[in-house]
């Protein structure tokens, strides 16, 4: 299920730093992400959603943390599947014509929930890994 949130990502930015690949899911996978992310989508400004839903955001770090390894098994397994390839320090998608068997599936209404909020998650990727690490307070 993780695999489509980061596809969908992908389509929109076309290639991701590494990094920012393993935002995504700690952004999606909260109660209160659709919310936030609609929130963010229209704004354009991180900081200025920090501070409208600061429970939100307090808890980021932990979740970045409980969600790495499960990024790093799903980006493993798209890759070995041949879906996405990496270029330096980017991921990008390689073959979209393989999506194309899951796009009129039924996923399940959590699924289609997380890929239509992962499509709003465009505009943060814009920031530099600097700001973004800055800003969410993402420790390592």
């Amino acid at each position: 299920m993780s695999v489509f949130p980061i596809r969908r990502v992908l389509e929109d930015t076309k290639k991701l730093k590494l990094f920012k690949a393993t935002l995504i899911l700690p952004f999606l996978y909260d109660r209160h992400a659709t919310k936030v992310l609609s929130f963010i989508s229209e704004s354009k400004n991180l900081e200025e959603s920090i501070l409208k839903f600061p429970n939100y955001f307090a808890s980021f770090n932990d979740r970045y943390m409980n969600f790495l390894p499960i990024t790093v098994n799903s980006i493993s397994l798209m890759k070995e599947m041949k879906m996405l390839d990496f270029d330096k320090n980017y991921i990008f998608l390689k073959d979209t014509n393989q999506w194309k068997e899951y796009e009129n599936q039924d996923l399940g209404s959590k699924t289609k929930r997380l890929i239509e909020n992962a499509s709003l998650l465009s505009d943060i990727m814009k920031n530099t890994n600097e700001e973004l690490y800055k800003s969410l307070r993402i420790t390592i």
